[in-house]
């Protein structure tokens, strides 16, 4: 099989497709100052509030809140505007409590305790909504994410769940390294603690773990994102971490990774150096091939999104300007 490309409601064009999300039946997707979502597996689209949301703005990140408000982050380090929006049903309104200097990435924003949480990077702070994506309230600091006192502010990059529905977050590692990894949430307050020993292979400076797929029986699969290495990785429960690379290009920059339907596993690169692909799992990562018959032959790497339903996967690419789409397990 191979991937077929889907309807681009942007129009086309490098770098107006930003983000992608899957839950409930639809995907939502993001690009500059809007979103759109389909409820026929990406066979057509509809935006949601047409010229609601800040024109310029990249959206980075989407979620459904738990009474099912769709919630969306932006890439606004430094900008006028809140990190983030809500849909009240007939427009955008401005989330409050998230400083305007923040900004929200990919798998940024986590359903976890009945609540939505988001992370934000550079400054390394999680924010907590009581309220749906109304507003936000500080949750926990970069000192309480790491479990080892770090002069570097770092940054939050992502937010997943492990084993029980806890709550986890990817600390960027600082410049002496050692201090980022994968923490869990301790619910009780206090320091996160850290996941096994998740920075036991030669991690650097600036290198951004993410958590970003689990698997039903609590294993969880991280990989980390720099361009001067590339690795992937899976804990069982919380405990050590034990590599599974192979057959991955190294030394590529690692941006997505989700477990489909049918349990196989699925890993983005993006093309750092002209060699960044993307990979299909079907042993839950105790190998891994190449699988991009019908991509972009000179983007192969999805830059944004890489997700899945009950049918399909879903691969958005961003510096191509196009959605395409796999059958579940490939």
């Amino acid at each position: 099989m191979a991937w077929t490309a889907l309807t681009d409601p942007s129009g086309g064009g490098s770098g107006n497709l930003t983000v992608l999300f899957q839950q409930g039946g639809s995907i939502y997707l993001g690009g500059i100052g809007k979103v759109w979502v389909s409820s026929d597996h990406g066979g057509s689209w509809s935006e949601i509030g047409a010229g609601g949301l800040p024109a310029t703005a990249q959206m980075s990140a989407i979620a459904l809140a738990p009474d099912g408000t769709l919630c969306i982050g932006h890439n606004n380090s430094g900008g006028v505007n809140p990190a983030s929006y809500y849909w009240s049903g007939s427009a955008w309104v401005l989330a409050t409590g998230i400083p305007t200097n923040l900004t929200l990435k990919v798998s940024a924003l986590k359903v976890a305790y009945g609540k939505l949480f988001a992370a934000t990077a550079f400054q390394g702070e999680i924010y907590v909504s009581t309220n749906n994506g109304h507003s936000y309230s500080l949750y926990a600091t970069n000192p309480l994410i790491r479990d080892t006192a770090d002069p570097q502010t770092g940054a939050i990059w992502s937010l997943g769940l492990i084993s029980g529905g806890r709550l986890a977050a990817s600390g960027e590692f600082g410049t002496a390294g050692g201090n980022g990894g994968i923490f869990r949430d301790p619910r009780t307050g206090g320091q996160w603690v850290g996941i096994g020993g998740f920075n036991v292979d030669g991690f650097s400076a600036n290198e951004k773990p993410w958590c970003s797929a689990t698997g039903k029986d609590g294993t969880i699969y991280a990989y980390r994102k720099h361009s001067s290495g590339d690795r992937v990785w899976k804990s069982t429960k919380d405990g050590v971490w034990t590599k599974i690379s192979t057959g991955i290009t190294q030394n590529q920059v690692g941006l997505n990774m989700v477990l489909d339907a049918t349990g196989t596993l699925w890993y983005s690169q993006q093309p750092n150096s002209g060699d960044g692909h993307t990979y299909r799992s079907v042993n839950l990562g105790a190998s891994w091939a190449t699988y991009e018959s019908g991509l972009p032959a000179s983007t192969w790497a999805i830059y944004r999104g890489i997700v899945a339903d009950d049918a399909y996967v879903y691969a958005l690419m961003n510096n191509a300007g196009g959605i395409y789409r796999a059958p579940a397990g490939g």
